[in-house]
């Protein structure tokens, strides 16, 4: 971003590919992923920083348990911060336990790329693992034919890949983080004309995964039927690309290409209550409801980091290019901020697909080493439901069944009112041990999610 403020969101192409869909489009089948039961990256759930965050913001944001920080953006791909700046910034992000992301100038020479490599890696020891290589190409070329930019991509990424590998091989590049997943851009780069997925004349490979944005906006009801589904078909095409380059390729285990989205997030367009909390925009409750299902979809085809856009911008004032995931009004963290903390605190191991009957009700789950994880998402706008949950593809009766392919005969049966979230973590043996609840209420008072802890039975 950092700010290319206009997006490109082609509806009539999301709409036609809703409709191949069909009705029962929430309810993907696992195969349809790089496996069954993909394993969940260590570092999904991440963020973007952007200008400056004060010394308050940093200890809110240290809190939310991020595990990927992207230090990048359009203004950024002109001007990167000066490297005193980056370096209290890198101090910052592995003291809260994250794994920093720092992009490159697609404008700059490979020169400039393998000293700024040279000077965090080799001379400061920061060991920078993941990196970009420009920012929405399309977008700053002042959108040309989608045809023309692969080529264009192509031509700097692999001299500034080479040269940054060079330094330190042991990095990983992601490009080219455009403002959309285009179909044309991504196939071309990826195994097709323009392909950048081989080695270099050091027996190194340029890049090793793809990345992307996507910015939406509409209605609560809108963002409810469409706005992750959206995510959802873009991830399904991502992953079926990746797995196709990986074996043309012959790139597996730590070799293999991956996948991420660098930049997203819902917009304050205008519509209905952007700066409330009920409403659709940047500050409202299923903003986080939509984040948390979109790194549900991210764990299902196996991406490695999911970063929306951003941490804390225009003092967090709920308006024009305020995109923070604190809000302004003191420091208090947003529902999307929530979302990704619950997430990033209790999802790991394998990823468990989710299945329910009711159109908005969403589900997801994980199975761990020492259990079981299930997130609940109440999007209705009216009413309480009583659901049950099995961990199985055991048939349910009742209003409300949701199951998560598990494949473990458990069963549980509770309540949760609209536009609520309930993150369940079971026991080895079954047990809930824990219950988190947050509701729109709750976000509206700037509370954190109700925690309710449950004693082992004898």
């Amino acid at each position: 971003m950092g700010h290319l403020l206009e997006r490109f969101v082609d509806r009539r192409s999301f709409m036609r590919s809703a409709a191949l869909l069909g009705a029962s489009s929430w309810d993907v089948t696992p195969s349809e992923g790089a496996n069954a039961r993909p394993r969940i990256s260590h570092y999904l759930v991440g963020n973007n920083v952007w200008m400056n965050p004060s010394d308050a913001v940093w200890s809110v944001a240290s809190k939310a348990g991020l595990q990927i920080v992207r230090i990048g953006g359009g203004a950024y791909d002109r001007k990167m911060p000066p490297n005193d700046q980056l370096v209290d910034w890198l101090r910052r992000i592995k003291a809260m336990g994250a794994e920093p992301m720092v992009q490159v100038s697609q404008y700059g020479t490979a020169r400039e790329a393998a000293d700024l490599v040279r000077f965090l890696n080799v001379e400061n020891k920061f060991a920078v693992r993941y990196w970009n290589l420009g920012n929405e190409p399309w977008l700053q070329r002042k959108k040309p034919p989608i045809g023309t930019v692969a080529a264009e991509v192509a031509a700097y990424v692999k001299p500034i890949a080479s040269a940054m590998k060079a330094v330190d091989p042991s990095i990983k590049i992601y490009i080219p983080d455009e403002c959309d997943y285009f179909d044309e851009l991504y196939e071309s780069l990826i195994g097709g004309p323009s392909d950048v997925c081989g080695k270099d004349e050091n027996n190194r490979h340029y890049v090793d995964g793809i990345s992307w944005h996507r910015y939406v906006s509409g209605d609560r009801r809108w963002v409810v039927a469409n706005a992750a589904q959206q995510f959802r078909v873009r991830a399904a095409k991502c992953r079926n690309l990746i797995d196709r380059a990986n074996a043309a390729h012959g790139r597996a285990g730590a070799g293999a290409l991956g996948w991420g989205i660098g930049e997203y997030n819902l917009e304050n367009r205008g519509f209905e209550g952007p700066s409330t909390t009920e409403g659709a925009g940047v500050h409202s409750f299923v903003n986080g409801q939509f984040q948390a299902e979109v790194l549900g979809i991210c764990m299902k085809y196996g991406a490695t980091y999911c970063s929306p856009w951003s941490t804390f911008e225009n003092g967090g004032r709920r308006q024009g290019t305020d995109y923070s995931f604190i809000d302004g009004q003191g420091l208090t963290p947003r529902p999307s901020y929530r979302h990704m903390e619950l997430v990033a605190k209790n999802f790991r191991g394998e990823y468990l697909d989710g299945a329910t009957n009711l159109p908005d009700i969403r589900a997801f789950g994980c199975k761990r080493d020492d259990g079981l994880c299930a997130m609940i998402l109440n999007m209705e706008d009216t009413g309480t439901r009583s659901y049950t949950l099995r961990f199985d593809a055991g048939k349910i009766e009742g209003a409300c069944a949701i199951n998560l392919d598990g494949g473990l005969r458990i069963q549980h049966k509770d309540d949760i009112s609209n536009q609520t979230t309930q993150l369940l973590v079971f026991s080895g043996n079954g047990t809930l041990a824990r219950k988190y609840t947050y509701g729109v209420d709750q976000a509206k008072a700037g509370e954190p999610p109700k925690l309710e802890e449950f004693k082992k039975k004898r």
